[in-house]
């Protein structure tokens, strides 16, 4: 939901013509979601490794 919202956010500054000082703040905004999706991801498959070899 949060890329949903960071690409929704980029669109719209880009569509305004924002200031060019705002690209770092977008560009950090997607690479902490990235970050995050990442880490959720890499949980689930800690998770499922767990649950499927267990003896």
């Amino acid at each position: 939901m949060w890329l949903i919202i960071d690409f929704g956010m980029i669109e719209t500054r880009v569509a305004q013509g924002g200031p060019k000082s705002e690209e770092w703040f977008l560009a950090f905004a997607l690479i902490v979601s990235l970050a995050w999706v990442y880490f959720e991801a890499v949980k689930l498959v800690f998770r499922l490794v767990i649950l499927f070899n267990r003896d």
